[in-house]
């Protein structure tokens, strides 16, 4: 028997509800089946004329049916039944036995003088498999947290103990025995006190990488203009001392949906490689710009410093790949790394146009911004984008 319906439409009706992807199946107050569509067929195995006139409980596991009969008996003695009207997550059986997790939404109605009661209901074992891995990969990235935490803590403690050591022999030559060597031997500790300086440096953003890997974001609407203004008159008072003179050029950028001290961090490091690396240059030339896009914003910082072969530019954000010698620039290479991670963390994208001696430009994209999309910035580098 197929689903009936009643009415001049009953045809119609009939044929949408066989063509339902969830099963539908339509009981008596006694729970009697009286219908059940194709999808129920598919669902549980039994076919139509197994289970019409049949008490619905055989599609439950046999530990849910006497529940479900005191339900059934409750609703016919009092009218009042507790799932009425209720999506709830229940356990359905096949016909070969298995159990499966399926949702089930129940409601009432009549058919003239009798209450008829249609259940629909879906199976959701694939879901729950999904959940379940869910559960499994959190659980393994929770562990694997965990093992990076100690990671990073056991770098903190065991680098950073024979590099004082060696700090505070260096003090102790140079306080007491100064006078007593010459020039050579003074620029040799010169250059294990360098060496010093750079591995706690080195240090200090491995553990940086390793945290900012591991931590949450916190969203919110961030004015990309105000960052980059504080940052920059930051980075140029550090390079005053230089003696260089520095043209900035800095557009309205759109704002952004990010992590505001992760989003500070990108161009903290993007700001500080464009007055570094400009280090040579009697004008150093810095334009930072940005324009929204249908999908978020994208934003680039252009410099006129050393710049890099353009077949280098992926390997830039490598961590500890450096694009230049130690004795040129200092760093650790780190930096541009961990842009491309904050980055990515926020499901953009980061790349570079470079040539050599003749500068750089960094892009990157976020994407689903909130911005004001009746404010638009034309501001553009004076390079391209890169095709991506």
């Amino acid at each position: 028997m197929a689903i009936a319906a009643v009415g001049d439409d009953a045809d119609r009706y009939r044929a949408v509800i066989e063509s339902a992807v969830d099963g539908i199946i339509i009981i008596a107050a006694d729970g009697t089946v009286q219908a059940y569509n194709l999808a129920c067929e598919r669902i549980f195995g039994f076919a139509r004329a197994e289970v019409i006139g049949n008490n619905v409980n055989m599609l439950m596991p046999a530990a849910d049916r006497t529940a479900h009969d005191g339900h059934i008996l409750a609703y016919r003695e009092t009218g009042q039944h507790s799932i009425i009207g209720r999506r709830r997550e229940v356990a359905g059986q096949r016909k070969d036995g298995s159990i499966f997790p399926m949702d089930l939404s129940v409601s009432e109605t009549f058919v003239g003088d009798d209450i008829i009661i249609v259940g629909i209901v879906r199976d959701i074992s694939e879901r729950k498999e999904t959940e379940a891995d869910l559960r499994q990969a959190n659980e393994a990235l929770r562990r694997a947290n965990a093992k990076l935490e100690g990671f990073t803590s056991a770098i903190s403690h065991d680098l950073r103990a024979p590099l004082r050591t060696v700090d505070g022999y260096l003090s102790l030559l140079r306080e007491d025995h100064t006078a007593a060597l010459d020039a050579a031997a003074l620029h040799l500790l010169d250059t294990v006190g360098n060496g010093v300086a750079q591995m706690h440096q080195l240090i200090d953003d491995l553990l940086t990488y390793a945290i900012v890997g591991n931590k949450g974001l916190t969203i919110s609407t961030v004015s990309m203009t105000a960052i980059v203004d504080q940052v920059m008159q930051q980075e140029l008072a550090l390079a005053d001392q230089d003696g260089r003179t520095f043209d900035v050029d800095l557009g309205d950028l759109p704002d952004a949906a990010g992590d505001p001290p992760l989003l500070r961090q990108v161009w903290a490091n993007l700001i500080g490689n464009a007055v570094k690396y400009t280090r040579h240059r009697p004008v150093a030339k810095i334009k930072v710009g940005g324009c929204a896009t249908p999908g978020g914003a994208e934003y680039w910082i252009q410099d006129n410093g050393v710049g890099f072969d353009q077949t280098q530019s992926e390997h830039a954000f490598t961590p500890f790949r450096r694009l230049h010698k130690m004795s040129e620039f200092e760093g650790s290479g780190v930096g541009l790394s961990l842009v491309q991670q904050i980055i990515d963390q926020h499901g953009g994208q980061v790349w570079a146009q470079a040539q050599p001696n003749k500068g750089a430009t960094f892009f990157f994209s976020l994407p689903v911004q909130l911005i004001d999309k009746s404010s638009r910035h034309d501001s553009q580098p004076d390079l391209q984008p890169a095709p991506r």
